[in-house]
């Protein structure tokens, strides 16, 4: 019997104590207000790279890989993307993108698996990439407040993309 007042005791003081730790629920405005807040440092913070890719003016073989390519390089590790894969960056990481060559070059699939906290991998079709249908750009936005860089992927690889964003409201 004591044994169980001190359980129900202990219980009641926990939940009390619980309670005013985590206090209120914001209200509904404040969520708004949030929210308002963390799409105006979208636009302040981030920008769309979306660019037409230009046609070549070499022949095809006096191309190099780096004439073609984008480099992601962060902490001592840096990879080659095509021209054309990154959708969109946040302006907290654009020191990572077109860098240089220092250190040791690893595959993609490498670097993104060191890299997962700021580049987020956006699979696409073929058609998609070739421009014949659209991709949806819901998520870009919270890509961006976190600071990521987009990448369009086809089977878990970079690849260019010439498609069309699609706006949703």
């Amino acid at each position: 019997m004591k044994l169980k007042v001190i359980l129900t005791l202990f219980l009641v003081v926990v939940t009390l104590t619980s309670a005013e730790t985590l206090g209120s629920l914001p209200s509904r405005e404040e969520l708004e207000n949030f929210r308002a807040k963390q799409r105006s440092e979208v636009a302040e913070n981030a920008v769309i790279r979306y660019e037409k890719r230009v046609e070549r003016k070499k022949h095809p073989s006096q191309l190099r890989l780096k004439d073609d390519s984008v480099v992601l390089s962060y902490l001592g590790y840096w990879t080659y993307l095509p021209a054309g894969s990154v959708i969109a960056q946040s302006s907290k990481v654009a020191e990572r993108v077109g860098g240089g060559t220092e250190g040791r070059f690893v595959k993609f699939s490498e670097f993104f698996e060191r890299n997962r906290s700021w580049i987020q991998a956006v699979p696409v079709t073929l058609e998609q990439a070739w421009g014949k249908e659209e991709i949806s750009d819901s998520n870009f936005e919270v890509y961006l407040v976190e600071g990521k860089i987009v990448v369009s992927t086809y089977n878990g690889n970079p690849i260019s993309f010439n498609g069309v964003l699609k706006e949703e409201n």
